[in-house]
């Protein structure tokens, strides 16, 4: 019970405690074999010691943990070998899993659908089956399976929205089948891709609902816990996200989030005082937003005419590599925020520096929300400002729209055409796309 509850380490340890009481009982060292093994951080050692002290058993039960571990350990072809005419029903699961594992990803759709037209399954077995199909069809969605790299919710240029389209089916169906199970272990295999694509399709709603839920189930799961906080900031779900932090460790990423949570309420003087605390680690450590924060932390300063805590912001924003571009979205909101008015010059302004060359995702970001889409010339900027946006990442439901009404300002029929059916693929459910793509056909033959 404390596995499922996520307190790890009290699990392993009572499951040891199980097996040296109980010898005779297989199960019990079976199920403390499993609570060893490091799913969450591979270690090689730790897996070789565990298959040293089973190396000399020869029931089925052991030879399928062996299986599973040298997989684990990438040795994919001796992993099979062990399974060599054991009854299929005992082993598809875990011949799936070592094709995924292997990277053989096509080969273990193959293998899930094979199953499930030849074997009974039950709901527990459906669960593995669809975890590792929705895994390998991921995989497939890129061109180049992403290996430790952070992926943009709105999608990394080599994703490919159909096969994903694939992926997040087979994941709703999991979830519904894990929620009816009572969340079994397996769904937390499942929640980093289970976020990525809930956002990609623009359905959080799901996946906080799943999270929500998961979350009391397993209080002490991190990895459960700070999903639910990743959606929550998303959906700027204020009340959730302060839940969240209140629960997790003040580490410097929360604690960075607790900044533009902070920053988010308007409580600008809060805002100063914790980067002022967190200045010197955000420096050195520079977590994911390091630089945001800063910018913010400085823009909020000079609001309040704290000018020796502003002054301090703007001289780190001017060691960092991309200080220009943090320096011309500050000067710009500064200027916005003091003479609305003049926001057309500021915005020339810094197009102007985005012209020079200077095109971090915080100069583009800005352009392309403040830019006019209903306005030619400042429509064509947005057009120009998004491809320098794609070749970093994908678009949000919300910037498909905004580029979509650019190009129909430009009369661009068969640019909103292309960019209203690509964004469907992800967004059949917003109709607005399908209202561009009636409008841009109806002009096409007029």
């Amino acid at each position: 019970m404390t596995g499922l509850v996520g307190k790890r380490v009290e699990a392993l340890h009572l499951h040891k405690k199980a097996h040296l009481t109980s010898k005779e009982f297989k199960k019990y060292h079976l199920a403390y074999l499993e609570s060893r093994i490091p799913y969450e951080k591979k270690d090689k050692k730790i897996i070789d010691n565990i298959i040293a002290e089973i190396s000399e058993e020869a029931d089925v039960d052991y030879l399928r943990l062996k299986s599973k571990l040298l997989a684990l350990n990438g040795n994919h072809k001796e992993a099979f070998e062990i399974l060599e005419g054991q009854d299929e029903k005992d082993v598809f699961i875990l011949k799936a899993l070592i094709h995924l594992l292997a990277g053989s990803y096509g080969s273990c759709v193959k293998q899930i659908d094979k199953a499930f037209s030849e074997q009974d399954l039950t709901p527990r077995q459906e669960l593995s089956t669809r975890a590792l199909k929705a895994r390998s069809y991921f995989n497939l969605g890129f061109r180049n399976p992403p290996r430790d790299t952070t992926i943009p919710f709105s999608g990394a240029p080599d994703m490919n929205p159909e096969t994903l389209k694939k992926a997040w089916v087979e994941l709703l169906l999991a979830w519904d089948l894990a929620n009816q199970l009572g969340y079994p272990p397996d769904v937390e295999s499942m929640i980093d891709i289970f976020i990525i694509l809930g956002i990609y399709f623009s359905e959080p709603g799901i996946i906080k609902k799943h999270l929500i839920r998961l979350a009391e189930i397993r209080p002490n799961a991190s990895i459960i816990q700070e999903g639910l906080l990743q959606v929550a900031m998303h959906l700027d779900d204020r009340t959730i996200a302060e839940e969240q932090l209140s629960r997790l460790p003040k580490t410097l990423t929360n604690k960075v989030n607790k900044i533009v949570l902070t920053f988010r309420k308007d409580k600008k003087s809060e805002v100063v005082n914790l980067t002022s605390e967190i200045l010197d680690d955000l420096i050195k450590e520079k977590p994911a937003n390091y630089d945001t924060v800063i910018a913010i932390a400085a823009e909020c300063a000079n609001v309040l005419f704290m000018h020796d805590e502003r002054n301090r912001f703007l001289e780190v924003l001017h060691t960092f590599p991309d200080s220009k571009t943090l320096i011309a979205v500050y000067d710009y909101i500064i200027q916005v925020k003091q003479e609305l008015l003049k926001k057309p010059q500021a915005l020339e302004k810094l197009y102007g520096v985005y012209k020079e060359g200077y095109k971090n995702y915080q100069i583009l970001a800005q352009l392309f929300y403040d830019l006019n889409p209903y306005e030619r010339d400042s429509a064509q900027k947005i057009i120009e400002v998004s491809g320098d946006i794609f070749s970093e990442r994908d678009l949000l439901d919300n910037e498909y729209i905004i580029l979509c009404q650019a190009k129909a300002t430009t009369q661009d029929w068969n640019g909103v055409l292309e960019t209203s059916r690509k964004a469907q693929i992800r967004f059949s459910i917003n109709p607005r796309f399908k209202a561009f793509e009636a409008l841009a056909l109806d002009l096409m033959q007029a």
